[in-house]
């Protein structure tokens, strides 16, 4: 997303003959980073203390964005501000489709999990394995995702909100498994109670997957 923040800002301010061609691809390739920046992001229901922190960094090339669309005014153009109402747009696009459901989720819970490991396959989230059925130890998935960081994975396909047992499960399979980082995944929601025992452990939770 900074990178899109760059190049609408350098799109905004760029003028004259080289300028006349390269504004709008800048500042279109710059709507496109931000979009993709977002979606990628916005993944996972991230905890609030991250989300504000995606907020800071979002707001800095925004707010640079309408101090040169301000300056454009000045100079009898409006590009800036077209920036960065369109990078708005493309930040706010991204992240509600970065939230979205993937499709129709299977009703059968073994079925699910490979729904889910489908899911983080198209999400960016490498050599995604399945764990048996039985003596699985706490974990539905493991996973690595783009930084090489492991995880570990419940999927929960309920009718209900998820309790705490799914993340107690997480927890104890992150060290059995040797792994970085385990997230929840569920059709539903969790219970406040599941949710803040996720937050006090660094675990993640993806809802509605379904």
């Amino acid at each position: 997303m900074l990178v899109g923040g760059l190049l609408t800002i350098i799109g905004s301010l760029i003028y004259g003959p080289v300028g006349n061609i390269l504004r709008w691809p800048l500042i279109i390739g710059g709507w496109v980073c931000v979009f993709l920046g977002a979606r990628s992001y916005n993944i996972m229901l991230t905890p609030k203390e991250k989300q504000d922190g995606f907020m800071t960094v979002f707001c800095f090339p925004v707010v640079l964005l309408f101090f040169f669309g301000i300056v454009g005014m000045l100079q009898h153009t409006y590009t800036g501000i077209y920036a960065a109402i369109g990078s708005f747009i493309a930040f706010v696009v991204g992240s509600v489709m970065g939230k979205q459901p993937g499709g129709n989720a299977p009703e059968n819970g073994l079925e699910y999990e490979y729904y889910c490991a489908n899911y983080l396959r198209q999400h960016g989230f490498f050599n995604v394995q399945v764990t048996p059925a039985s003596g699985d130890f706490g974990a539905d998935i493991v996973a690595y995702d783009m930084h090489g960081d492991k995880w570990v994975f419940q999927c929960k396909r309920f009718s209900k909100p998820v309790d705490n047992t799914a993340v107690q499960e997480v927890i104890g399979s992150k060290r059995h498994y040797g792994a970085k980082k385990g997230g929840v995944m569920t059709n539903t929601v969790l219970t406040e109670k599941a949710r803040q025992l996720a937050w006090e452990n660094d675990i993640e939770l993806f809802e509605m997957i379904d």
